[in-house]
């Protein structure tokens, strides 16, 4: 396990998300993104992503020291922050990699997954600050962020922490049971909340509405419905696109209604490429999560994160200069 950086303030610190075809990064220091330029993702092995980390680390060097690397990676992350436990879309289930790239870098390089730093960031620079939060809030308040985008993810904050879970797996939101015996679910069950509730269940409704014929200007595409197109029609006033980002509300509503009655969180921050389209499903989305919640419980707070593709760095940057005290 890496030793702990000071974390002063000045310090530097090479923040990177690793998605499964876009590595971003950036150079952070007081809070301050300097962006290095992003890049794909090696997937044809370990050790093609961490020469693409030693070669930011390069580039980051150029810009001034660092005293530290933090790494978000979709995957299941051990408790030492260093070795990757399951990442399905990359090539770095079971690898040490933070462990390694300490030695290669001779810096501490931590790794988190890719949620949960993004809700460190929300926490630590975004709408779940205690400034920004004042008056639903306080910085010791649970909140949650939902990840709305291809799939769904969460990351939880509990009493200024996140909240890992026993194996690092805490959060894993989208495959909480919505629908008993429901859509199959990439995981290997059934009905999960993700599979109702993400872009991909926004594109499979949108398609499988307009197989059965119904009338749209998205059946006027010569090319497969992406959700980019939905959101374009639901903006035209498209009646399916924006009926269909109401069931996407309902479905976000009975999931939060569920979260509400296990953490009782303060706050909401919903995230992720579907959170652009909120004027579109919040209306379904704070009905349905009245309706399902106990009057005697007040409803947490809804808002959408501000922060976008930079809550993941900010996030790891703040946790790999503190010395991981999340």
């Amino acid at each position: 396990m890496p030793t702990s950086p000071a974390g002063r303030a000045g310090d530097a610190v090479l923040a990177l998300d690793i998605g499964g075809t876009k590595t971003a990064a950036a150079v952070v220091r007081d809070g301050v993104l300097d962006r290095l330029p992003s890049a794909p993702t090696p997937t044809d092995s370990a050790v093609s992503i961490e020469e693409l980390v030693v070669s930011y680390a390069v580039q980051a060097a150029e810009r001034g020291s660092l005293t530290g690397v933090g790494l978000s990676v979709a995957g299941f992350i051990d408790g030492d922050r260093a070795r990757v436990n399951l990442a399905p879309n990359l090539p770095l289930t079971g690898h040490d990699l933070g462990g390694r790239l300490t030695t290669r870098l001779g810096l501490p390089v931590w790794v988190e997954n890719d949620v949960n730093a993004a809700a460190w960031g929300e926490f630590r620079a975004g709408r779940a600050t205690s400034s920004a939060t004042s008056s639903v809030s306080s910085a010791a308040s649970p909140f949650v962020l939902v990840m709305v985008g291809t799939g769904l993810g969460g990351g939880v904050v509990v009493e200024g922490r996140l909240l890992r879970g026993g194996r690092g797996a805490a959060g894993e939101i989208g495959h909480l049971e919505l629908v008993e015996g429901g859509r199959p679910c990439g995981c290997g069950l059934r009905g999960c909340w993700e599979q109702y509730a993400s872009g991909t269940a926004l594109v499979r409704r949108a398609r499988e509405e307009l197989a059965a014929g119904r009338a749209s200007t998205l059946a006027e595409l010569s090319e497969p419905v992406t959700g980019h197109d939905v959101l374009k029609a639901a903006r035209g006033g498209d009646e399916l696109a924006r009926e269909l980002y109401a069931e996407l509300g309902v479905h976000l509503g009975r999931g939060i209604a569920m979260l509400s009655v296990v953490i009782d969180p303060s706050l909401v921050v919903l995230g992720g490429g579907v959170a652009a389209a909120s004027d579109f499903f919040l209306p379904s989305l704070q009905a349905t999560l009245a309706a399902r919640t106990d009057r005697a419980l007040p409803l947490p707070t809804l808002v959408c994160s501000t922060l976008g593709g930079d809550a993941p760095l900010l996030g790891m940057a703040d946790l790999a200069a503190a010395g991981f005290p999340g």
